[in-house]
């Protein structure tokens, strides 16, 4: 008490949330007849049961019988996961039947070790690998390999599988966004170089994320979630996708590149692209065996407009990355492909000059 009479009134806390436990451990909260230079004391435990988004601030406060009141100065916390889960990819596509590969990428939060088990559920009916012991040092990152299969009768839509870490008794998930469309799991595929050409960094990882610039002011695509230099099907066609390590050079920004296919019959090909500022389209030039030559025509959505020109958005974010952090909106890229005459022999492909237009991997499909 540092006023010259003698006070009552109660402490307690404000600014938590309302869902965290508050338990007195000792001294009592009411006081009477507080006289000057005297002190009371009030000790609490505090149980964290949500995570926050960024830090909160909460505080003591003292309520006088005389309706006066005074606070303590804000404390400051932010409570997270002691594990962090990344699930690579955690947005796909999949045909009944089909079986795709997910790494679950964890990192220890706390400066001691953590052990427990980490486990890929699908929905009811879907059949993921085996559960696997997890063992983490301090602050440290592993990666964790794991298979989900579709049952051959999966409804089509949208469904949800969950990466899912158990520490002692405590639980962790991350959810992972599933899209089942009908479509042949195993398209004869042709892969197409596209690392000479690449010219671009379209992408970067929350630890840096204004390394590169897709859209020419600033903003990119989010990396931590992209299964990078991986060999991976989209819609049934296997894809090289490109590395996306801080400063790596991983989308081609078309300027007219002529690029070499594996000379064969083809039905299509197929490429995951998009498009900034706008939607964009252009003329594809195809270049069959002995010179001919065959002009088909490319549209492509904006990376944030969501697909209208019967592309699918194979690769979605909830965010993309802007030099200061997340931003929004929700950005991807797409599946799309055009059609090539099975008779004759392709040799090669003459983008157009359209920097607007991005292309991240290509393939030759069939015949």
């Amino acid at each position: 008490n540092s006023t010259p009479d003698p006070i009552s009134g109660e402490i307690g806390l404000r600014g938590l949330p309302p869902s965290w436990t508050v338990t007195g451990v000792s001294g009592n909260p009411r006081f009477a007849n507080l006289e000057t230079g005297d002190s009371t004391s009030v000790t609490w435990s505090v149980k964290a049961d949500t995570v926050t988004d960024g830090p909160l601030a909460f505080y003591a406060q003292v309520a006088l019988g005389d309706g006066r009141s005074t606070h303590s100065i804000p404390v400051r916390v932010q409570v997270l996961r002691p594990v962090r889960i990344v699930p690579v990819p955690d947005y796909t596509y999949f045909a009944p039947g089909e079986t795709r590969q997910f790494t679950l990428r964890l990192t220890n939060a706390l400066s001691t070790p953590i052990d427990g088990t980490v486990a890929l559920e699908g929905p009811a009916g879907w059949s993921p690998s085996a559960p696997q012991a997890l063992s983490l040092d301090a602050h440290q990152t592993r990666e964790y390999a794991f298979t989900l299969t579709a049952p051959a009768d999966a409804p089509l839509g949208t469904a949800t599988a969950y990466a899912r870490v158990t520490l002692g008794g405590d639980t962790y998930t991350r959810p992972i966004s599933l899209v089942v469309k009908q479509y042949d799991p195993n398209r004869p595929s042709t892969i197409v170089g596209l690392a000479p050409y690449y010219n671009g960094d379209g992408f970067s990882y929350d630890s840096n994320p204004g390394d590169g610039d897709l859209d020419y002011s600033g903003f990119l695509l989010p990396a931590d979630t992209f299964p990078g230099n991986q060999r991976v099907r989209y819609m049934g066609v296997l894809f090289q996708t490109p590395d996306v390590a801080d400063g790596a050079r991983n989308e081609v920004a078309l300027d007219g590149q002529t690029v070499s296919v594996p000379a064969g019959s083809y039905k299509a090909l197929a490429m995951l692209v998009n498009a900034t500022n706008g939607d964009r389209s252009g003329t594809l030039t195809l270049t069959y065996a002995g010179g001919e030559r065959e002009a088909v025509p490319l549209q492509v959505s904006d990376w944030c407009a969501g697909a209208h020109y019967g592309e699918e958005a194979v690769i979605w974010f909830d965010h993309r990355h802007s030099p200061s952090g997340d931003a929004q909106p929700p950005c991807g890229i797409y599946y799309t492909e055009v059609p090539v005459d099975p008779g004759r022999t392709l040799q090669a492909v003459t983008f157009p000059s359209e920097p607007n237009l991005h292309l991240f991997a290509l393939s030759g499909v069939g015949p």
